[in-house]
């Protein structure tokens, strides 16, 4: 069974800076078994940030203490303790996971806390204990799998585990409503794989702008960065400018852009006019991700034919706001 922390040993660990009134009255109140009032006093330290509030609220949750059990709600609280690197609530944060007990089983995550309480410095009397037990876990648990491929109408992705909590995806081959789809399948992947922050390198001459324009905003919403090693031209340099980071990387890295092309029926030809398909949105997108440089940019799409191409490359993208920074292999 998982115990709270004594009084004593929490209100040693705890910073005088973050140690509330709240929490310091909440050990109090459990101290002469006042349970109901320490869960709302440790309701309130916890919401405001307080790690140690966190993971007792946590225990009092799982184990029912001063309430009824709730095991999301427990996960819940160690989840929070866990990401401030509370040793104790990472590993119970794992062992929940390789459970699914109050959380969806999912072994490549106990995996990832595992290793987090391994390779935590926390100096708790525990700790050792704690560290002995991850590393044993870690030894028995299936090995995640950490490189696939995905294939959608035009191209494919491919995926990989680069490190702990990293993840990176190439997007190959043409834009099209099958990218959008699939990206969505892959990027649901990366999380059930523990990914936490992502990579999209992107290798692709274009395709649909609005397929761009709804892939460019999932990179921002889900605070993607982006990566051009080579050519990315047309939908590809929307979605790369929705990177929270963009990078060009090396010398042959360079966006293309051009006006949008309008397609009917069997003709197709430029939307070269202010209220043509498309026009207005590629505005609005672009004043969204690069709201400086906007206009600038506009200008130059608007002045290429859209069966021609402007490329950018180098420190010009990063002037015009289409980049934040070069970097050399």
């Amino acid at each position: 069974m998982k115990l709270l922390r004594s009084t004593l040993l929490s209100l040693a660990l705890a910073s005088p800076l973050i140690c509330t009134a709240n929490f310091s009255q909440g050990l109090m109140a459990f101290d002469q078994g006042k349970f109901v009032e320490a869960l709302d006093l440790w309701t309130r330290a916890a919401s405001d940030g307080h790690s140690q509030a966190q993971f007792n609220l946590a225990v009092m949750w799982e184990q029912g203490i001063g309430t009824e059990k709730n095991l999301s709600k427990a996960f819940f609280w160690y989840s929070k303790s866990a990401q401030q690197g509370d040793i104790e609530a990472q590993a119970s944060l794992a062992a929940m996971f390789e459970s699914g007990r109050g959380v969806e089983k999912n072994l490549n995550e106990a995996r990832k806390w595992y290793a987090r309480v391994e390779s935590n410095p926390s100096s708790a009397p525990n700790v050792q204990s704690l560290k002995k037990l991850a590393s044993e876990k870690l030894q028995v648990l299936p090995k995640p799998e950490t490189h696939s491929e995905v294939k959608f109408d035009g191209g494919r992705f491919l995926f990989s585990e680069a490190s702990d909590g990293y993840c990176l995806i190439v997007l190959q081959g043409r834009i099209t409503n099958d990218t959008t789809r699939q990206f969505k399948q892959v990027a649901k992947k990366a999380k059930q794989l523990g990914c936490e922050k992502n990579t999209v390198l992107l290798e692709s001459r274009g395709g649909s702008l609005t397929d761009g324009f709804e892939l460019g905003k999932e990179m921002r919403y889900e605070g993607y960065r982006t990566i051009v090693r080579d050519s990315c031209a047309s939908s590809c340099g929307l979605i790369f400018m929705g990177g929270v980071e963009r990078v060009m990387y090396g010398d042959k890295a360079r966006i293309g852009l051009h006006q949008p092309r309008s397609v009917r029926e069997d003709a197709s030809f430029c939307a070269n006019q202010l209220d043509g398909n498309g026009i207005k949105e590629l505005r609005s997108f672009l004043r969204f991700m690069i709201p400086e440089t906007a206009e600038t940019v506009f200008d130059i799409v608007m002045k290429t034919p859209c069966d021609k191409m402007t490329w950018v490359a180098g420190q010009k993208t990063i002037e015009l706001g289409i980049a934040t920074k070069f970097e050399k292999p």
